[in-house]
């Protein structure tokens, strides 16, 4: 009774053999034989044409406040955005100074406030406070306009000191 599982063993190898192997490389040199490369022409190179550099409108390359480097570079930044960290947002921060109007400014106990038109509506603003999207400061009030510092995002990622001017509108709009 021995011989049985040795005969059916030695029956299952005899049924191995390099059948299926030769007829997995027969089918893949079939394969490699139809796949063709395909060559595809270049194409010649463009035509260069050179632009215009509108040096009056970009900012200086070679400002001495864009050319400091390292750590000193960096606490300028720092200095400069300080007192715009940290802080809530104001009111009139979310318009746009073109749709301010300034209508008046009146003075009381030595502390002059200006008079903004905003969508409708009379604003008190003094000294200190912030307007327009680009945190406008406003660091004078005249009876004719209102004076702001605001920091403006240049193309290197750098703030930028702007200073701007609100005008008194004749007869409002």
């Amino acid at each position: 009774m021995q011989w049985w599982p040795m005969g059916w063993l030695a029956l299952a190898l005899a049924g191995c053999s390099d059948a299926p192997e030769r007829d997995l490389q027969a089918w893949l040199q079939a394969q490699r034989a139809a796949v063709q490369p395909q060559r595809m022409a270049l194409q010649s190179p463009g035509v260069f044409h050179p632009q215009t550099y509108p040096v009056a409108s970009l900012a200086d390359p070679f400002d001495q406040g864009r050319l400091l480097h390292g750590a000193a570079w960096g606490e300028h930044q720092a200095v400069l955005a300080a007192p715009e960290r940290g802080r809530d947002p104001q009111v009139l921060e979310q318009f746009p100074l073109d749709a301010m109007t300034m209508v008046g400014s009146l003075e009381r106990q030595g502390r002059r406030t200006a008079l903004l038109r905003v969508d409708q509506l009379l604003y008190q603003v003094q000294v200190g406070q912030y307007l327009g999207p680009h945190q406008g400061r406003v660091t004078q009030i005249l009876e004719d306009r209102i004076a702001l510092r605001e920091l403006i995002p240049d193309e290197a990622g750098a703030w930028v000191e702007r200073n701007t001017t609100l005008d008194l509108q004749q007869g409002g709009r």
